[in-house]
């Protein structure tokens, strides 16, 4: 089972809200990174995605794991949510593999507002850049 961890502070004056894996760190087999970023159209007087919006995020959360981690095409290391935007790091073995499983999840809905970027992270950088922000962080 995931450990998941969550991480919640300022960014620029916005809240922002980190959920991370406890129990993962750079791992061979998946050394390709994918950020899917979803920019909601609705958002609350904090700056985060609305309720709504949420409940669609939640959605396409749920959908994206059962399409990339259970077949073992990839697994999920993060989500960040802020400033009306949130994002989802994942790792992956090969770049169309998880093209073919992103592209399969249903959209009940309409197409989900997303973007997807990929680059070589043989090193788990971008996670690891990313948690050392956390750890550097001046507390509250």
């Amino acid at each position: 089972m995931p450990q998941w961890k969550i991480a919640e502070g300022q960014l620029e004056e916005h809240p922002i809200r980190i959920h991370f894996r406890g129990d993962l760190g750079p791992d061979v087999q998946f050394p390709i990174c994918a950020r899917i970023t979803w920019q909601a159209a609705q958002i609350d007087k904090e700056g985060l995605p609305d309720q709504d919006e949420m409940q669609r995020i939640d959605h396409f959360n749920q959908c994206l794991l059962k399409a990339v981690e259970e077949p073992g095409v990839g697994v999920l290391t993060m989500v960040l949510i802020a400033d009306g935007e949130c994002q989802w790091v994942l790792y992956t073995k090969e770049t169309e593999a998880f093209k073919t499983a992103v592209d399969g999840i249903p959209t009940e809905g309409g197409l989900y507002p997303i973007e997807t970027v990929v680059d070589e992270d043989p090193n788990w950088d971008v996670q690891q850049q990313i948690l050392e922000s956390i750890q550097n962080a001046p507390a509250p």
